[in-house]
């Protein structure tokens, strides 16, 4: 990649801060994003600042007809074959030209698009033009030809339909009714002009990739029935305008990425019969007014953040077939009121915290298909009534406290799933007869099933039949085939695997799910096999039972092993793998020595963890087991690490063994998620440490232990001379780091000191990602100290480069001010001035920290001063330098809220983000050689901006008061150095005078 290249993205990511000082509001209006370079280039002003004149306003305001504007506009008064734009000399006090009147006559808006001349000179905002911005901002890859003649031509259109009629309204003129841009790739937005067609009564653009909000006043569409959005990569919250939509049958808003409240405006919608929000991160109580919404047939909220207890109002809801509530957060019982909603054919509450019976009402429910309590904590008998659900074809109740499984519901032939587990009871057996002709599915695991499996279920339709975690007795009929596998017993496994002695080991360390790793001294056996069965591990000091099936119907062998890059601690080799196992995963130690061991379990949740794909809205719950005792119930990951991919151990000490086995099993009860994506249901686990609680190889008779007090006695002497000699030498104890020297501000530290200043690398002096603020005697300021997590070639390859810069010095870097490293204890640290105010992204969004709230000059200020450290670092330091990770946490302000920037020259080597997901080479900032894929990643980001704003939505709405004039000015200033003609970006220097003169 050239020079311009490289250049252009650096500054690009400037102006993506920038772009942060002055947020989007989500709402926008007008279209004055475009590159003004393009066509527009004012003359410079004579004085040092720039004025902002009538051709800039001009400009703004007729982009949208694409004409060249420049600044002697009234000077050349060019002819105009569309536009009526006059200018005077003779109004106002300087008798300057002014302009005084703009009109539009049918002005072409694209090469392909010409509205029908307006029969008056003002023109007229048609129909056609709303139609056009929302085809065209909707992404469309090849959009139709639309003009004012669009509905009278009715052309013909491959993958969409737009359709006008003539027939409604009181003017007898052609309306588009319909627009249906389904599955098309959208990758766009919703204009906002998409009101102005008033008569529409459809609006589909699901299974699309459009982004941004829903415009704020879609519910001025009266005559809408059917909105369709579903399935998109929209933001923001629901508006609450769309409770006008009083004609509205269908709305469908499911799998996007919206989030706060359900807007309590929708109760209005009485003609609604399908309403889905499934899928979105909306949080807050489900309104009770919903329950006012009476033509309602369907109502979906699946997988979502709601809160609170199942309204009894909905049991109003008569006509009500399909009420799906599960994967959220609903607590309290299922409401009796419920038992009303006679037309219902399935209810889903799975994966919630509901408690309780099943209501005696819900006796009435005779119409159900699907009746799924799942993965809640619901107790008390499962209700005979159920088995007069004549048509009911899915019977969920695994993961929760029932007590009894009546014997009829095993002659229910309509039945294809039955799943129930976890029966708190002591025990029941198999019916002799079973009439569910039907069944596909049986679960019964870990119900205390006791006997054997009658013939009769031979003739059945099973595919897969779960019966783990019973005891069940007697033979295993050949027609099972492999349903049911067998584990050789464990006395069996001890005699063939111990070497004639029981009594061999005392330690294990299991990487789940990883490869062989050394950590902490230790030496972690892998553990990668991709089953679901009995597995003997590489030493044959441990072993494995894995045991259940995924929801997922497309599951396979690789799921057993799920890996991630986004784990962020110091331990990444022990939490970036993971074994993840459907029901039941035990872990065996084999021929320990009798005694008590400290057990430490690590967990990381890996999957459950994307906004994405939904899963981040995922429960893993399950319960963990020692030596057949429960030490964990109802463990969930996430809730206890405080959110994905962050590491949570758990240590048991004192766990005894006296049989020379260990077992550790994790079983998931069925609590939790059952059908969030990606549908891997089950206990979860990263790896697995096992320490003796007592000293190896010393024995409890009289004669060991006289023989060892004597031996003990005879050596003090020799061992505390021995010891003061390594001590001497530096070679036990902290001498290594007192003896390690750093000079920081003509001062000298021992790395010791350093590291006790930072509170030994505590929590309570962390100021972000391994970074600690630490104070040192004699010196009036903190200083910043980051831990590099390096091994020592690394640390080598960069050491020359840091070195360097320290020599960089300007008002607007963070100063470097030592770098220190001890190769044998593996530390390497890098001291900066420590920054008072913290990084820009906190200031900008830490809604806390009212304090830092930044009026708007004192944000120009900061521009200011990012672009100064640019131009220091790309014109003014020896050599070129480019930073290359320009973002707000990058830019760090002292304690006048003046900015500078971090991390130059180190922003690839360690990322805040991922700070140990190093590049395989590494590079720093005194080098071309460079990925650029986050550059991309910012340049798209930032083009949405550009396409997507409005002058007036820049700046953030907490400001009360802003220069409208600077905010232009800087907006023109940032489409220029993102121009793409790399000869017409300004230079770093240019950006500066620029901004100086604003």
């Amino acid at each position: 990649m050239d020079e311009h290249s490289v250049m252009f993205l650096t500054k690009f990511s400037f102006f993506l801060v920038l772009f942060v000082l002055c947020p989007l509001d989500s709402g926008f209006r007008s279209r004055c994003s475009a590159r003004m370079t393009d066509y527009y280039a004012p003359s410079p002003a004579p004085q040092s600042s720039y004025k902002f004149s009538e051709a800039d306003a001009l400009y703004i305001v007729l982009y949208s007809l694409g004409s060249t504007i420049s600044s002697s506009f009234c000077d050349d008064q060019p002819s105009l074959s569309s536009i009526t734009i006059t200018c005077s000399n003779t109004i106002g006090p300087d008798n300057e030209w002014h302009i005084i009147e703009i009109s539009r006559c049918s002005a072409q808006m694209t090469d392909n698009y010409a509205p029908s001349p307006a029969p008056q000179s003002s023109y007229k905002f048609s129909e056609a033009d709303a139609l056009y911005n929302v085809v065209y901002y909707s992404g469309l890859t090849s959009s139709p030809t639309i003009s004012s003649s669009f509905c009278d031509d009715q052309p013909s259109l491959n993958s969409i339909n737009i359709t006008c009629s003539n027939n409604i309204g009181p003017d007898n003129e052609w309306h588009v009714i319909e627009i249906t841009m389904a599955s098309v790739r959208l990758n766009g937005f919703i204009h906002p002009d998409i009101t102005k067609l008033t008569y529409l009564e459809t609006l589909d653009l699901s299974d699309n990739q459009l982004h941004g909000s829903i415009p704020s006043n879609l519910g001025d569409l009266s005559h809408l029935t059917t909105l369709d959005l579903s399935n998109n990569q929209l933001t923001g919250t629901i508006p609450l305008s769309l409770g006008n939509l009083k004609n509205l049958i269908r709305l469908d808003l499911s799998s996007n990425q919206l989030i706060g409240i359900i807007p309590l405006s929708l109760r209005n919608l009485k003609s609604l019969i399908r309403l889905d929000l499934g899928q979105n991160f909306l949080t807050g109580i489900i309104p009770p007014s919903l329950g006012n919404l009476n033509s309602l047939e369907e109502l979906d909220l699946w997988s979502n953040k709601l809160s609170g207890a199942i309204p009894p109002e909905l049991g109003n809801l008569s006509q009500l077939q399909l009420l799906s509530l599960d994967e959220n957060e609903l607590n309290g019982t299922l409401p009796k009121e419920l038992g009303n909603l006679t037309k219902l054919r399935a209810l889903w509450v799975t994966s919630n915290y509901l408690t309780g019976e099943v209501p005696e009402d819900y006796k009435n429910l005779t119409n159900l298909e699907a009746f799924a309590v799942g993965g809640n904590n619901m107790s008390g008998p499962i209700p005979p009534f159920i088995a007069n659900w004549t048509n009911l074809r899915g019977l969920i109740l695994i993961g929760n406290s029932f007590t009894v499984l009546p014997p009829t519901i095993f002659n229910m032939g309509s039945l294809v799933i039955l799943q129930v587990s976890d029966l708190k009871s002591t025990g029941f057996a198999f019916p002799i007869s079973s009439n569910l002709t039907s069944i596909e599915t049986l679960d019964l695991s870990f119900n205390n099933l006791k006997g054997g499996i009658p013939d009769s279920f031979k003739i059945l339709s099973l595919e897969t039949m779960l019966l783990t975690g019973n005891k069940l007795n007697g033979k295993i009929p050949d027609w099972i085939n492999g349903m049911i596998t067998r584990m050789g017993t464990l006395p069996k496994i001890l005699d063939d695997h111990c070497n004639g002695t029981k009594s061999q080991y005392h330690s294990l360390f299991i990487n789940a799910g990883g490869e062989d790793v050394n950590h902490d001294g230790q030496h972690y056996d892998a553990d990668n096999i991709s089953s679901n069965t009995f597995y003997l591990g590489p030493t044959k000091r441990w072993a494995s039972v894995c045991s259940g099936e995924f929801f997922a119907t497309t599951a396979n062998s690789s799921d057993y092993i799920r890996s991630t890059c986004e784990v962020s601690f110091p331990e990444p080799a022990l939490y970036d793998k993971a074994r993840v196992c459907p029901q039941s995963l035990t872990y065996y130690g084999l021929c320990f020595k009798n005694g008590k061991y400290n057990v430490t379990l690590h967990f990381a949740e890996t999957v459950f963890s994307k906004d994405e794909d939904y899963s981040s809205n995922g429960k893993r719950v399950f319960d963990v087991y020692i030596q057949g005792a429960r030490v964990m119930e109802d463990f969930n990951i996430k809730k206890e690490a405080g959110g994905p991919n962050k590491r949570c151990t758990r240590s048991f000490n004192g766990t005894k063994v006296d049989n020379h086995l260990l077992e550790i099993r994790l079983f998931w009860a069925g609590k939790g998620s059952l059908y969030n994506p990606p549908n891997l249901n089950g206990p979860l686990i990263s790896a697995i440490s096992v320490t003796p609680d007592f000293q190896i190889g010393v024995s409890s008779t009289k004669r060991i232990v006289v023989i060892v007090i004597s031996v003990v006695s005879a050596l003090v002497l020799a061992l505390l001379l021995l010891w003061a000699f390594m001590w001497r030498m530096g070679w036990v104890g902290d001498r290594e780091l007192n003896n390690t020297i750093v000079k920081i501000r003509d001062k000298e530290y021992s790395l010791k000191e350093v590291i006790v200043a930072t509170g030994n690398f505590g929590p309570q002096n962390e100021i972000s990602q391994m970074v600690y603020k630490a104070t040192l005697r004699d010196q009036e300021k903190l200083v910043a100290v980051k831990k590099l997590p390096l091994s020592t070639k690394q640390f080598d390859q960069i050491t020359n480069e840091v070195y360097a810069g320290q020599k960089l010095k300007h008002d607007n870097l963070v100063e470097l001010l030592a770098v220190c490293s001890n190769k044998k204890k593996k530390i390497y640290l890098i001291i900066y001035e420590y920054m008072e105010n913290g990084s820009l992204q906190q200031a900008l969004f830490d809604d806390s920290n009212v304090q830092r709230q930044l009026d708007w000059q004192r944000r120009v200020e900061i521009c200011r001063g990012i672009a100064k450290g640019l131009e220091y670092l790309h014109e003014l330091a020896t050599g070129k330098i480019l930073h290359r990770n320009i973002k707000a946490s990058k830019v760090l302000l002292d304690e006048n809220f003046n900015a500078k920037l971090s991390d130059f020259g180190l922003a690839m080597l360690y990322g805040e983000d991922e700070p140990y997901d190093f590049l395989h080479k590494i590079a720093t900032g005194f080098t071309y050689d460079y990925a650029f894929e986050g550059d991309i990643v910012s340049f798209m980001q930032a083009a949405v901006l550009h396409n997507r704003g409005s002058c007036s939505g820049l700046v953030d709405q907490k400001l009360t008061s802003y220069d409208m004039r600077q905010v232009v000015a800087i907006f023109d200033l940032a489409m220029r150095c993102v121009d793409q003609t790399p000869a017409l970006r300004p230079k770093m220097s240019e950006v500066v005078s620029e901004l100086e003169r604003i």
